[in-house]
């Protein structure tokens, strides 16, 4: 089996890699061992993150969420993010941050209320990691922002466009 495709996104979740292929598709590989499928609602699916028994992926256009227990059986909520398109969640220091376009960036305590985060940049955040000694950071197209209490956000030294964050 191949999962034939230009682009998508790979994620470690679950003790597995995930791979959202740019439409409907995702494979996962575990333990060495390659299997893939169908997301059951078509989009651009663009990251996701694994929680308590769920997974939770958001897609890069109509800022949809879909929620499931299995990435065969999902459920899609339109419109969670209004019409952003979202590039990353991730769940880090107790909360879920999704971050998108423009600085867009959401915050919830339980994966299904969010709330608006004003960054006060423009960059797309591609990337979300959390590090009790930095704080949040995120790896945005303008270089890496960090902020200790998510309500003030500073850019750091560096400003080469980032893809990923890891701590």
């Amino acid at each position: 089996t191949a999962l034939n495709q230009t682009s998508g996104t790979i994620n470690y979740i679950n003790n597995r890699f995930v791979i959202l292929a740019a439409s409907s598709t995702y494979a996962t590989i575990t333990n060495g061992v390659f299997a893939s499928g169908s997301i059951s609602v078509s989009s651009n699916w663009s990251s996701a993150t694994y929680y308590n028994g769920n997974y939770y992926i958001v897609t890069a256009s109509g800022g949809s969420l879909a929620v499931g227990t299995s990435l065969a059986n999902l459920t899609v909520t339109a419109s969670v993010f209004g019409t952003s398109s979202m590039l990353s969640i991730e769940r880090v220091n107790g909360i879920f941050l999704a971050g998108g376009t423009n600085g867009v960036l959401y915050s919830s305590v339980d994966g299904s209320g969010w709330s608006l985060i004003t960054t006060g940049f423009t960059a797309s955040i591609y990337d979300i990691a959390y590090s009790s000694s930095s704080g949040y950071l995120f790896a945005t197209t303008s270089g890496l922002y960090y902020s200790s209490d998510l309500v003030t956000f500073t850019l750091s030294a560096v400003t080469a466009s980032l893809r990923q964050v890891t701590v």
